[in-house]
C-alpha cells in the first residue's frame, strides 16, 4: 500500500531527473561551444534534439507532479492523524436549518435519502483570488453514499438551473452521514476525498462523519500544512458552519 514515504521518494526522483536532464543540457551545450568548428553543426544538432527531448520530459514531468503532489498531501493529512472535532450543532439537528439560513443555503433538492443545499460564492471566503464558485451541502440519512449516482445527477440538474454571468471556476462539496460510532471504518470511510485542483481551479469534495452520540465531526484535515488554498477554504467553513470547538484538537 502506497504511503507519504512512497510519494516523497516518487517526488525527489522526479525532482532529480529534470536537475540532471538540465545539467546535461547545458553540459552539452557548453561543450559545443568550445569544440572544433568541424563539429560543431553536428553538436549543435545534438544540443536542438536533447532539447526537445528535454521539454517534452519537463512537460511529462509536471503532469506527474500534479499527481504526487496530490498523493503527498492525502498521505501526510492521514499521518497528521487529526480526531474529529466538537461541535455545537450538525445537520442531524433541527437547529442547522438556522445555520443553513444564516450562511445563505438555498435548498436544491429533498429527497426521502438526502438534502442537496448550496451557495454561489463571487468570491470564496477567507483567501485570495478566487473566481466563481459553488459550495455544496448533502445531508444524507440512512446509509446512502454521498457519492451515489443520484446525487450526482441532481447536483447537475440543479447546476443547469443556475444562472451567472461567467464560469462556475470551483466546486466544494460537504458530504454529511451519520455515524453510530467513531472507529476505524467510520475513520476509512470520511477519508474517501476528492482533492482535485489545478492552477485557479478546483473541485474539493469531503466526507463529513457526523458522530451524534458525542456531537461531534470528522473531516480529513491536516495539523497544519493545507493542499491548497481551497481545501483550506473547506475546512474553515465546515468548522464555522458547525460552530466547531477547536481548540483542544489545533485547526
Amino acid at each position: 500500500m502506497p504511503t507519504l514515504k512512497f510519494y516523497l521518494k516518487k517526488r525527489n526522483i522526479i525532482i532529480l531527473s529534470a536537475l540532471l536532464g538540465l545539467f546535461l543540457l547545458i553540459s552539452i551545450g557548453i561543450f559545443a561551444y568550445f569544440i572544433d568548428s568541424a563539429y560543431q553543426d553536428f553538436l549543435q544538432s545534438v544540443v536542438f534534439i536533447f532539447g526537445v527531448i528535454y521539454l517534452i520530459g519537463v512537460l511529462v514531468a509536471k503532469q506527474m507532479m500534479l499527481t504526487v503532489s496530490m498523493y503527498t498531501h492525502y498521505y501526510r493529512m492521514i499521518e497528521d492523524n487529526m480526531p474529529p472535532f466538537d461541535v455545537d450543532t450538525h445537520p442531524y439537528l433541527p437547529m442547522f436549518h438556522h445555520q443553513l439560513t444564516k450562511y445563505q443555503f438555498t435548498m436544491g433538492v429533498d429527497r426521502p435519502l438526502y438534502q442537496i443545499h448550496y451557495r454561489v460564492f463571487p468570491k470564496l471566503p477567507y483567501v485570495k483570488r478566487t473566481g466563481l464558485s459553488i459550495m455544496w451541502i448533502v445531508i444524507t440519512k440512512d446509509i446512502i453514499d454521498t457519492y451515489d449516482p443520484r446525487i450526482e445527477d441532481d447536483v447537475v440538474f440543479i447546476k443547469s438551473k443556475i444562472t451567472q454571468s461567467s464560469k462556475v471556476q470551483n466546486e466544494i462539496t460537504f458530504g454529511f452521514h451519520q455515524a453510530n460510532s467513531w472507529n476505524d471504518e467510520t475513520k476509512t470511510n470520511a477519508q474517501k476525498i476528492v482533492n482535485f485542483h489545478v492552477q485557479n481551479r478546483a473541485m474539493i469534495s469531503i466526507p463529513c462523519a457526523v458522530i451524534t452520540a458525542k456531537q461531534q465531526v470528522y473531516a480529513l484535515r491536516p495539523t497544519n500544512q493545507f493542499p491548497n488554498k481551497y481545501y483550506y477554504v473547506a475546512i474553515q467553513f465546515l468548522k464555522e458552519i458547525t460552530n466547531a470547538k477547536t481548540n483542544q484538537y489545533g485547526k
